[in-house]
């Protein structure tokens, strides 16, 4: 042990060029792996080897044992070298002595690498959360999800599986000899008047029927290839009705099949097995025609026969009804899509008689179904709602507010199709529906993306109550994760928080934990909902504001547990904190977003001439004037009041509409300045003379006399952590309790790929389950 250099000695490499001459000797690692150990270990302090009494149990390492080898070796080979001549001593000498360097620098070498991982080893045991975050721990999670049964699966992989197996079957009934299969001798071939015998010397060769006869190699691999890819969507064509069946996709999601299927996934099927079927459909046509092409006179069979004439039908009405939806999508209208979609019946019925022996029942029992449930839809799922209220939010947004009818029925997250007969008798959009503040109630918020949409915000003019039909409510992608999940991350952008306001609303009441992450650009959409959703205390609900609008609030619009933030968040640091927050119960940290540029101070003054600004932004003066005359018939008792002029009490009532609790505190002061336009003295006003009331009012300084004061947002809501980063979650997402992996699910609703980027990114990460729903249909 003597004979072990210090720690610290220098290491000579050149001696590295006698060991690859000699491969008896001790093996060392490799230039630059002995150099960084050598830099590695003059920087590391001097380590005092722990001694071999610390482990009796343990045998000596190799090591030890190698050293106490050479020990006794470099004993004998002295007292026999002292027997050889001087000159051969000297010699030897020598090589033992280049021996001995390399033994004692691989001898340091693995000493030090050993001490490196002891060290390493200790510092990990002492401090399991220090160094670069390890995720091989959500391997785990990543397998116990790949094997579970949760409703988020990707169930229909499984229909694939029958789709093979019809393919099999396809190959098997083409390529088996008669009569198992339809490959013929050249005799029969010859006996049938479509043939004269298989061609270029075949024994055998397909020909069961004139527009099936492939009687050479070349037209029989056509023929297997065209064959097998409509055998191969035989279980997909089921899917595609199958999966438009909403009453009964309803149904079924509320049976004990949900733990199996998620039966709200049904869009996403159907535009994904539709997709599919265009393609395979082009390739059965495509080498169908290519074969009749190679034989003589078969062409005419395209135009002649049953089969070619439905196919042709069947192949025009797919690529009708598939491009529209994909590469023609911008540039055709919701209701022309929508109106060709239909031609599914037309296609499936064509199919129906293209091969009636496999396919009239395998195509027409879900078609019939799929009928059915269309009635079921019309008759006994369209509710006529003859007063629902419309108000305009804004230029761009607007909100439908309707009393549930009898069998409307509540659902945590769904959809409707909406009709408005004085707009629109053919067209039904398709909208997320909410539970509205008033109870028994539902709202619907529209945002304008189209000519009908536009068209409804233009026609509301004025806050007012018209007839609607309502078809629904249908489950929406959001209700199988959602209701199955113990802790939930929405993300939404825009509009796009529609589907997740149900949620919050039935998750205010119970010991589920829903975090809604916010980004929206449209300050009255975020004021309706503050002042119209009912948000629990559990979970954190954070709206990044990116508008450029000011966003005034009242003091109590900000219910706990609701921030509001300048720009767009880091998805990932975001929900990271929010778990982080929620498992070890402490406040959302300050840097999650700029607040201050946000945080101002106005006076009620102030307030209402900034509530009277953003009412003449939505409404013009002429619809403002108009709502003010509606509102007048109940104020006028003697005479009915013209249309053309607005009472004082209607004025003030539609000024109390629009401002709100503000009104009040400056009631007198708008009554007088009514009393001042109202030039007659009769109580009446005119088109002009409101005009001069609005102007007053807009110049008005309504100064304050200090006792109140609202604000837009105050630092009130900031948290007091000071940690930041990442926030380790990986050790919380790694446990087995509660806040585990597999108990998180993160939702999202929106049109921001950025957005579904990142999630999906944090997705991979964390093996955190994503749904994601654009509504984009």
């Amino acid at each position: 042990m003597s004979s072990i250099e210090p720690l610290g000695a220098p290491l000579d490499v050149s001696l590295l060029s006698s060991r690859r001459r000699n491969s008896s000797l001790l093996s060392l690692p490799s230039l630059a792996e002995k150099g960084e150990s050598q830099r590695n270990l003059m920087n590391e302090p001097d380590v005092e080897r722990p001694k071999s009494a610390s482990r009796p149990a343990n045998p000596p390492s190799r090591r030890a044992t190698a050293l106490t080898e050479e020990g006794a070796n470099r004993s004998r080979n002295a007292s026999m070298d002292q027997l050889k001549p001087l000159s051969v001593r000297k010699s030897n000498a020598n090589g033992t002595e280049r021996r001995s360097s390399l033994r004692k620098a691989a001898s340091k070498v693995i000493l030090t690498q050993s001490l490196r991982r002891r060290k390493k080893k200790q510092k990990l045991e002492s401090n399991p959360t220090s160094g670069p975050p390890s995720l091989s721990f959500l391997e785990t999670h990543k397998k116990v999800d790949e094997g579970s049964i949760l409703p988020n699966t990707k169930w229909w992989h499984g229909f694939f599986i029958f789709s093979v197996v019809s393919l099999l079957a396809c190959i098997i009934t083409l390529w088996a000899p008669y009569p198992y299969g339809a490959r013929m001798p050249t005799e029969m071939v010859a006996d049938t008047p479509w043939s004269d015998g298989c061609k270029n010397g075949l024994s055998s060769c397909i020909c069961p029927s004139e527009t099936v006869c492939a009687d050479d190699m070349v037209a029989m691999i056509l023929l297997t290839i065209s064959r097998c890819s409509a055998w191969f969507d035989y279980p997909l064509y089921m899917v595609l009705f199958l999966s438009k069946c909403n009453n009964l996709n309803n149904y079924l999601q509320k049976t004990v099949l949900r733990c199996f299927i998620n039966f709200s996934d049904y869009h996403k099927v159907h535009r994904l097995f539709g997709i599919i079927v265009g393609i395979e459909s082009a390739s059965h046509s495509g080498f169908h025609v290519l074969r009749w092409a190679r034989r003589e006179d078969d062409m005419r069979l395209l135009f002649t026969s049953k089969t070619g004439v439905t196919g042709l039908v069947a192949l025009v009405c797919g690529a009708v009804i598939i491009l529209p939806m994909t590469h023609m999508r911008t540039s055709m209208s919701f209701e022309l899509r929508k109106g060709l979609h239909y031609l599914a019946v037309v296609w499936a019925v064509g199919l129906m008689y293209h091969a009636p022996e496999r396919m009239f029942w395998l195509i027409g029992l879900p078609l019939f179904f799929y009928l059915v449930d269309k009635v079921v839809e019309i008759f006994f799922r369209t509710f006529l709602i003859e007063s629902a209220a419309f108000e305009r939010l804004s230029d761009s947004l607007c909100v439908v507010t309707f009393e549930n009818p009898p069998g409307f029925g509540r659902q945590n997250s769904a959809y409707v199709y909406l009709m408005l007969p004085w707009l629109s008798r053919y067209q039904f959009h398709v909208f997320t529906v909410f539970p509205s503040d008033k109870p028994n109630h539902s709202s619907i918020c529209i945002s304008k993306c189209g000519d009908w949409t536009e068209s409804l915000i233009q026609e509301i003019t004025i806050p007012t109550h018209r007839p609607a039909f309502v078809m629904g409510p249908f489950l929406s992608p959001f209700s199988s994760p959602a209701m199955d999940s113990e802790n939930l991350v929405a993300v939404a952008s825009g509009i796009g928080v529609t589907p997740v306001l149900s949620l919050l609303k039935k998750y205010a009441v119970t010991t589920r934990r829903l975090n809604l992450i916010w980004i929206c650009r449209d300050a009255a959409l975020v004021k309706h909902f503050l002042q119209s959703i009912t948000f629990g205390t559990d979970g954190h609900i954070l709206i990044y504001y990116t508008g450029k609008r000011s966003l005034f609030l009242n003091d109590d619009d900000l219910p706990p547990k609701v921030s509001i933030l300048k720009g767009r968040p880091d998805v990932e640091k975001t929900i990271s904190a929010v778990i982080y927050s929620i498992a070890n119960d402490e406040e959302l940290p300050a840097d999650l977003g700029i607040r201050n540029s946000l945080v101002a101070k106005a006076t009620p003054g102030q307030r209402v001439k900034l509530l009277l600004e953003r009412a003449l932004s939505t409404y013009s003066l002429d619809q403002l004037f108009e709502y003010s005359a509606s509102l007048t018939a109940p104020h006028v008792k003697n005479s009915r009041p013209s249309d053309a002029e607005a009472s004082i009490d209607g004025v003030s009532e539609m000024m109390e509409n629009l401002l709100g609790q503000q009104f009040y505190g400056y009631r007198s002061k708008i009554l007088n300045t009514l009393d001042i336009v109202d030039t007659f003295g009769d109580g009446m006003l005119n088109r002009d003379m409101f005009e001069d009331f609005v102007h007053l009012i807009r110049n008005d300084d309504f100064s304050d006399d200090g006792t109140a004061s609202t604000s837009l947002m105050t630092d009130d809501k900031e948290g007091t952590s000071t940690w930041s980063g990442n926030y380790r979650v990986e050790t919380i997402l790694r446990s087995d309790g509660k806040y585990s992996a597999d108990k998180w699910k993160m939702l999202y609703c929106g049109r921001s790929a950025a957005v579904v980027g990142q999630l999906k990114a944090y997705k991979r990460k964390y093996m955190i389950g994503l749904s994601v729903e654009k509504f984009d249909w």
